[in-house]
């Protein structure tokens, strides 16, 4: 006998049909989470193709990728990269080299479409800079530059010491053939050494301190407070170095010209005639690194002519300097440093500046304009006829620069223009008596 279910059951209300149907909506989502759950526990397979000729057919991505790589390995553990530097040779392998690739985008496409493909691989060299760096550093050789010394002395005024050049190792050229090596067919790579002259060679010091003009006066020797007084100056100029931009001032170089100063008393120009006077000589000098400045192609900042013309230069090429009123001035325009180098001997002066040779050099033309004849002389009683004071013409005349390049004149300039007063002539003459 079969035996009917109650008609209600569970909740008030409820029919077993319902309920039935409640267990069927369970069931359902129940397979449905089970094909799910089977979906993941079964990964995807590959159904055909190859990559670098392994067969796909049948594995999961991940097994493929596994495989490859294992293979990948054993053929980098078989390579070798050789570097040889300096005769020392240097052998890397596995795991020193390492590897990209593109392997994961390749097994990817493989899912989608059939085929055989390749993956493309790159090699490098872990920590290259460090590793190459290191063989560089061992082969360097740094360069030594030559040094100069600036001495002062008139007729040798630099000591020079020689420098030597480097040996190093091309970085950059070895990372380049190291990475061509990698990327083809792992052949040796021999570093190349590169010499690379001195930073700084005593050509180069040379060039910066070469002759650029010398001038010289002349004096007698005889007069020995004036000879000493020149010599004084000469001394305190000797060795002075001047800046690209820097202006030189006598005064400022020489100071003030006073016996505790240690200058002497001998023969000046004031108001138009020859004095006592300490310091005097001192324009002799100043003249003569006046002109040694202008061959030198030195920019003049500040002369003054004397009243007077004067024996050992021609006119329009003297410089008179006095006190704190009249200086001889000039600019170092070079773009280098100048060495000003003096000496005297028992009579003469010469005065040398070195520096940037720039290919010019410089001639000097005084040009007399015109001659001013001295007024009466003087003639005072004595007892004896002799000449007090020697009667000069006086005369305008014109200082002019010529620049040469390569032998030809390229410019005359005119540089100055000055007047030179007379000398009147003072004698003195004997009374006679007349029978």
């Amino acid at each position: 006998m079969i035996v009917s279910a109650p008609a209600h059951t569970g909740k008030k209300g409820e029919t077993g049909m319902k309920r039935w149907g409640k267990i069927s909506v369970l069931f359902a989502l129940c397979a449905a989470l089970w094909l799910a759950g089977s979906a993941f526990v079964a990964p995807f397979r590959y159904r055909g193709g190859t990559v670098d000729g392994l067969e796909l057919k049948g594995l999961t991505p991940a097994a493929a990728e596994r495989v490859l790589r294992e293979r990948y390995v054993r053929e980098l553990q078989g390579k070798k990269l050789f570097v040889e530097a300096a005769g020392d040779e240097y052998e890397f392998t596995y795991p020193e080299i390492g590897y990209s690739s593109d392997l994961a985008e390749v097994l990817k496409a493989a899912r989608d479409k059939k085929g055989d493909y390749t993956v493309s691989r790159r090699f490098f060299l872990l920590r290259e800079e460090e590793t190459l760096g290191g063989i560089c550093e061992n082969y360097a050789r740094r360069a030594v530059s030559a040094r100069v010394r600036f001495t002062g002395d008139y007729d040798k005024p630099f000591e020079y010491t020689e420098g030597s050049g480097a040996h190093f190792i091309d970085f950059e050229q070895l990372q380049k053939d190291v990475r061509r090596s990698l990327e083809t067919n792992f052949s040796a790579v021999v570093a190349k050494t590169v010499y690379a002259p001195e930073a700084c060679r005593r050509a180069d010091l040379e060039k910066e301190r070469a002759k650029l003009s010398s001038f010289t006066t002349c004096f007698s020797a005889d007069k020995t407070a004036r000879v000493h007084n020149i010599a004084l100056a000469a001394e305190k100029i000797n060795g002075c170095i001047l800046a690209d931009g820097e202006e030189f001032s006598f005064n400022g170089r020489v100071g003030a010209r006073t016996e505790s100063n240690g200058f002497l008393s001998a023969p000046i120009i004031l108001e138009g005639d020859f004095v006592e006077g300490v310091g005097g000589g001192v324009c002799q000098a100043s003249t003569t690194v006046y002109n040694a400045a202008l061959l030198a192609g030195m920019e003049i900042t500040e002369q003054h002519p004397h009243s007077l013309r004067v024996g050992y230069v021609e006119p329009s090429f003297d410089a008179m300097v006095s006190g704190k009123t009249c200086d001889l001035k000039f600019r170092n325009t070079s773009g280098k440093d100048i060495y000003i180098v003096c000496k005297t001997t028992g009579n003469s002066i010469s005065v040398g500046f070195y520096g940037l040779d720039n290919g010019v050099k410089y001639v000097r033309k005084s040009v007399v304009k015109e001659e001013i004849l001295p007024p009466e002389q003087e003639v005072v009683a004595g007892d004896e006829d002799k000449v007090l004071r020697a009667e000069k013409k006086g005369l305008v005349s014109e200082g002019y620069l010529i620049a040469y390049r390569d032998g030809k004149p390229v410019s005359t300039r005119k540089i100055r223009r000055d007047k030179y007063a007379a000398v009147r002539g003072k004698v003195q003459k004997s009374e006679k008596i007349v029978a």
